[in-house]
């Protein structure tokens, strides 16, 4: 803060947020809030469309779409309404046309087709299945209050 001529400017500090998640310190300090943090941040900067070179490869439009699938995918596996299976991503991938016309979920077993190959995708999103099942319902809720801001840099613990 500071005065300029008799009146205050505020410096919101942008810095903080460049190294600090504060969304990611709500999820919770428990091992398995910590663990749950950082697979929803991996999930999320993983997906391709977010990768270095994206904006060449798509255009706008389309990696915004990529990024509401992704978050509402993202939500809900947290929120364990996954595919049936035991609750697991199936093993093997839904047709396109397949998940269309009702066949899978089309936000989760599909999900790694955000990703960059079908082996990164599926492990990232099994290691936040796998996070979930040890997180209490408030870490939960406050890891979907996080995903749109997943992507945040952060080492908090």
């Amino acid at each position: 803060v500071a005065n300029a001529d008799g009146g205050w400017i505020l410096d919101i500090c942008l810095d903080y947020f460049g190294t600090h998640n504060p969304f990611a310190r709500l999820v919770g300090p428990s091992p398995a809030g910590v663990a749950l943090a950082d697979a929803l941040a991996a999930a999320a900067k993983a997906a391709s469309f977010r990768q270095p070179g994206a904006e060449k490869r798509m255009d706008l439009n389309t990696r915004l779409e990529h990024a509401r699938r992704l978050d509402k995918g993202l939500a809900d596996i947290l929120k364990r309404e996954q595919p049936a299976e035991g609750g697991r991503l199936p093993d093997k991938p839904v047709a396109a046309g397949e998940a269309a016309a009702g066949g899978g979920n089309g936000d989760t077993s599909t999900l790694w087709k955000l990703y960059g190959s079908e082996e990164m995708g599926r492990a990232v999103l099994r290691r936040l299945e796998d996070t979930v099942r040890d997180a209490s319902d408030s870490e939960i809720s406050a890891a979907v209050d996080m995903i749109p801001c997943a992507t945040l840099p952060d080492s908090p613990w």
